[in-house]
């Protein structure tokens, strides 16, 4: 099953190559997005699932802050993109569903294209309080749902760092969407 892997590591210490500008197409999966475009019936309504009680193996329960972020990204992204996002009655329904988890095996979240949905996880850094960088992680995971890669297909380019693309691994302290990244949801999905 393809999956994109979020790994630590990448928070700062490297030295960065003259500032280049990002083209949108530069963070674009086609493949992704044909995905998502597929589990949700091609209608431009995309059903999404927060696993709050934290149901599952190695899947931990989300404190209300946490829940709130999700629901929030994805209420901002309903407004930015041509896609309808709603709640799905049942995780089993959903085209996207959201965890929190205990462990990834080395990274920090995890996308997982399966048959019929996009499993999206986070791994739990400081118990019930949501940080920035899980807030990053969060969104991240979400834009591979979204049709979004990482910078020029490799997450540690040291090109680019958090401020260019959420897509990144060079954390700088951004934890929202960024212009570029506004930019090739906006192709891939209209306004």
């Amino acid at each position: 099953m393809p999956a994109w892997s979020f790994h630590r590591g990448f928070r700062g210490g490297l030295q960065k190559a003259a500032k280049a500008a990002l083209d949108p197409d530069g963070i674009i999966s086609r493949g992704w997005a044909r995905s998502l475009r597929r589990f949700s019936g091609k209608d431009g309504i995309v059903e999404y699932a927060v696993n709050a009680k934290g149901q599952g193996s190695d899947n931990l329960p989300m404190s209300k802050t946490e829940r709130r972020f999700i629901h929030d990204t994805f209420e901002w992204l309903d407004r930015l993109t041509g896609l309808s996002f709603v709640q799905a009655s049942s995780g089993s329904t959903a085209d996207i569903r959201v965890n929190c988890a205990r462990r990834l095996g080395g990274s920090d979240g995890l996308a997982v294209r399966r048959q019929g949905r996009f499993d999206l996880y986070w791994k739990e850094q400081k118990g019930w309080t949501l940080t920035r960088y899980e807030q990053h992680v969060i969104n991240h995971e979400i834009g591979h749902a979204l049709g979004l890669d990482h910078p020029d297909g490799r997450g540690a380019n040291p090109r680019y760092d958090t401020k260019d693309t959420v897509m990144s691994y060079n954390w700088r302290g951004n934890t929202q969407f960024t212009t570029t990244d506004v930019q090739a949801l906006q192709q891939l999905w209209g306004v």
